[in-house]
């Protein structure tokens, strides 16, 4: 499976929108906040529906 098919499988699933929702969650090690923001940086470069994606970064849980 292709970098662009797992992208926009996560876009499928709303992972971009519940990946950005957590980014605040308490992590010591700063690993979920790292990989989060690595998965999210795929998602944005490489993802197919530009559209699917604003709208699951433009929801209010991703903007607190």
């Amino acid at each position: 499976m292709s970098l662009v098919e797992n992208c926009n499988r996560v876009l499928n699933a709303n992972g971009a929108r519940w990946l950005c929702s957590r980014l605040m969650d308490y992590d010591p090690s700063r690993q979920l906040l790292f990989r989060s923001v690595e998965i999210l940086w795929n998602v944005l470069e490489k993802c197919t529906n530009h559209e699917h994606l604003a709208v699951q970064l433009n929801d209010i849980l991703c903007m607190r």
